[in-house]
């Protein structure tokens, strides 16, 4: 399995600050420093981690749609421009709330 495409399955399952990292002969997922699982191809890891076949969490994507920034149909702010738009968007999509729920 290719990186990117092993990466991509990883932000879909909404992991915080995921990484695969090849390191004595295997490979090894994590979520910031915590091991998730690891094996011989990056493949492997990904099912010892519980991640693999992938699997979508339904979740309302933020958007940006010029200036605007939407969840849904739903307006959230208006940015001072596109690019901030689009940062904007994309930070809440990475957000995931911690045990305390912030």
């Amino acid at each position: 399995m290719e990186y990117e495409a092993a990466l991509n399955i990883l932000f879909r399952r909404r992991i915080h600050r995921p990484a695969i990292v090849e390191m004595a002969g295997g490979f090894h997922v994590f979520e910031r420093t915590t091991l998730l699982g690891s094996g011989g191809t990056i493949l492997e890891a990904l099912k010892s981690a519980g991640m693999y076949p992938p699997q979508d969490v339904k979740v309302i994507q933020y958007s940006a749609k010029g200036r605007e920034v939407i969840r849904g149909k739903e307006p959230i702010c208006t940015a001072q421009s596109n690019n901030l738009a689009n940062r904007i968007a994309s930070a809440l999509n990475a957000y995931v709330p911690n045990q305390h729920g912030y």
